[in-house]
């Protein structure tokens, strides 16, 4: 068996999917919500997504259940690095996201699985977008023109690309040219773009975390963390703080102390004749006692839903009652893949 992270539809700004589709066309054997979502608006979750080794968003610091490549998996929060290099002049730039919301003062890098592109700023907003593309040189190539300069950082998380052109004040809509990112600057960091990018000059980019999200084949946001070390704790990050001590339905993951089982619960709610779910402390209070030494939550309310394909079913099926009274269409899914005869970490 293997776990593995569904995006809705593909994209992270999307009209969202539900648990059984995506459990469906991945073919995978079962499946739950994940993390907190723009509802109702963009589709986009709310924290780091890991899919198949590759970033896809940025983290925002809350707890994210982390799959390594070794076949692990552990409940971590990162936190976000990213930058810019502009390697003739020597000059960095902080990045505020990838893939996420665009920043009033910031930049944002954007690729294609985000879905939607740049659109044009409000009146008054200043926007500059700078469409770079990929260098095509062996890593050995870049490690060697970084560390011939004076000062810079490590090189082997950045990638190159050279400026093609730069768009002000216009929309630059997906989907890009194959390689294609874009770097959207609104305000102060608009106008630092102005100043000092051009088209065909170099640039480096660095989508960066702590830890270092290279060794992960999956990761998917949520939170509050219910379980630490073996204690309850109260989150202090926790994406829903108003919610700890009302009853909802809810669903959390957890990890043995040995590291060898994985337990996910989800908890019906806002039913009266069948059941009017947890508080977050008891929620965590469960995971204790069903062994859980860490475990955190997942989005709870209408988003509960829990999928398996049962045995000789074709299609999968849903195990729980959403509060909705049906599927409700969410961002992302922790999946469970499993090959008959076989076992793979």
């Amino acid at each position: 068996m293997r776990l593995g992270v569904g995006l809705a539809h593909n994209h992270l700004i999307s009209e969202d999917e539900t648990v059984s589709s995506m459990v469906r066309r991945s073919g995978a054997v079962a499946g739950v919500n994940g993390d907190f979502f723009d509802v109702g608006n963009s589709g986009i979750p709310l924290n780091i997504v890991v899919q198949d080794g590759q970033l896809l968003r940025s983290p925002t610091g809350r707890a994210a259940l982390a799959i390594g490549k070794d076949g692990s998996a552990r409940i971590e929060r990162y936190k976000w690095n990213g930058s810019i290099l502009l390697p003739a002049a020597n000059v960095t730039y902080w990045i505020a996201g990838f893939n996420s919301g665009l920043a009033p003062d910031g930049v944002v890098v954007l690729s294609n699985v985000r879905g939607y592109g740049a659109p044009i700023p409000n009146r008054g907003v200043h926007q500059t977008v700078v469409e770079l593309l990929p260098v095509e040189e062996p890593r050995r190539t870049l490690v060697k023109a970084l560390t011939a300069q004076r000062a810079l950082p490590s090189p082997g998380e950045w990638t190159r690309y050279t400026v093609k052109q730069i768009w002000q004040q216009q929309a630059y809509y997906a989907p890009f040219p194959k390689g294609v990112i874009l770097l959207v600057g609104r305000g102060r960091a608009a106008e630092w773009f102005t100043r000092n990018i051009t088209a065909g000059i170099p640039i480096h980019v660095k989508l960066a975390t702590s830890p270092d999200w290279r060794s992960l084949h999956g990761a998917i946001g949520g939170g509050p963390v219910l379980v630490q070390d073996g204690r309850a704790i109260d989150d202090p990050h926790s994406p829903v703080p108003h919610e700890r001590n009302h009853r909802n339905p809810v669903l959390a993951v957890g990890i043995s102390r040995d590291s060898h089982t994985m337990l996910v619960v989800g908890v019906d709610g806002r039913q009266p004749l069948r059941s009017i779910g947890l508080t977050q402390p008891q929620l965590a209070a469960y995971m204790q006692r069903h062994g859980a030494y860490h475990a955190m939550a997942f989005d709870s309310g209408g988003s509960v839903t829990m999928v398996a394909r049962l045995a000789g079913h074709s299609t999968p099926t849903v195990l729980n009652s959403p509060s909705d009274g049906q599927e409700r269409p969410v961002a992302n899914a922790l999946l469970v893949f499993s090959r008959p005869g076989k076992f793979r970490q």
